[in-house]
């Protein structure tokens, strides 16, 4: 269904002296580092790691919001790296993507009926029936469709917005951590909604969070990501049970036990410290010399699974 492959993307930081102004090579910052993933046809893969490691960015660049500097996207067989909008129309209309914060997402002018029913119109589908059938499919009645988004709560504005994608009937779904701003118990009803819908409507979907947990409740595969770069990738049960990667380890342990408290084993470092080697060397309670010195790539580990550490190399 999609393949991106070997996706850079990078950001100029603005120049806040004299001498940055000359150093362009300083300013640049890589929010993707040949970051290359698949999604076979009705698979769900998640995507995992802390805030600032490029999630986003991924999942902005597969659905060509951003423009990769370097790589490929490939979807549904076809290339669309470098297609202009009036080329990408069909594509997106394919894939879909939910944003992250729902107050956002949605044009607090617009009623329900509106923000669902002008992608239909955009695309030539519009019915008054599809709106309706997009409401009941995440569970909302046709008394929705009036309302503001000021009127409805969190989860129901999330709820819209996954109708708002559900009514193009995309073949690939892109979930940008839609469930970080919600309490726990609608959290886990937005979850089982998704999992009912992807069954449904036999969809691929890209699911990203920070939370391993709800990746792994989602998930087929899982593919773990620091600074831009994907560490760890294979089926979800088997990196929760089994993790490779001292990193996938450390968010496995992030979780804090009461019964036997919390002493996390990565190092804390204060500043920018990059390493011209493996990104988490810094951090990692087992580096040695060669991880300061040489970037490890992500390399077959098994049959399943893929990591890029010199400890499994």
């Amino acid at each position: 269904m999609l393949q991106a492959i070997g996706l850079s993307k990078v950001f100029s930081e603005p120049a806040r002296s004299l001498r940055d102004i000359f150093n362009k090579e300083a300013r640049r910052f890589y929010a993707l580092r040949d970051v290359s993933v698949q999604i076979g046809e009705e698979e769900v893969l998640g995507i995992v790691g802390e805030s600032g490691c490029g999630k986003s960015t991924l999942a902005r660049t597969v659905a060509r919001i951003y423009t990769p500097d370097k790589g490929r996207i490939i979807f549904m067989g076809k290339d669309i790296t470098h297609l202009n909008n009036r080329e990408l129309f069909d594509a997106r209309r394919r894939m879909q993507i939910i944003f992250q914060n729902p107050y956002s997402s949605l044009n607090p002018r617009r009623r329900v009926s509106d923000i669902i029913g002008d992608p239909l119109r955009l695309h030539g589908l519009y019915e008054e029936s599809a709106i309706s059938e997009a409401l009941r499919a995440v569970g909302l009645d046709e008394t929705y469709a009036k309302r503001y988004p000021h009127q409805l709560s969190g989860g129901e504005r999330q709820r819209v917005a996954i109708a708002r994608a559900l009514a193009l009937r995309p073949s690939l779904m892109i979930a940008d951590e839609i469930t970080s701003s919600l309490d726990v118990s609608t959290q886990m009803r937005i979850l089982e909604l998704l999992k009912r819908i992807k069954n449904e409507y036999r969809l691929s979907m890209m699911f990203i969070s920070h939370d391993l947990a709800v990746v792994n409740y989602m998930s087929d595969r899982v593919a773990v990501m620091y600074a831009g770069e994907i560490v760890e990738e294979g089926p979800s049960h088997e990196i929760i049970n089994n993790p490779l990667h001292p990193y996938t380890q450390a968010l496995i342990e992030s979780v804090p036990d009461p019964r036997k408290g919390w002493r996390p084993r990565v190092k804390e470092v204060e500043g920018d410290h990059v390493s011209p080697g493996c990104r988490f060397a810094p951090r990692c309670p087992y580096a040695f010399e060669k991880c300061y010195a040489m970037r490890p790539t992500l390399t077959q580990y098994n049959n399943s699974r893929k990591v890029a550490c010199f400890l499994h190399q």
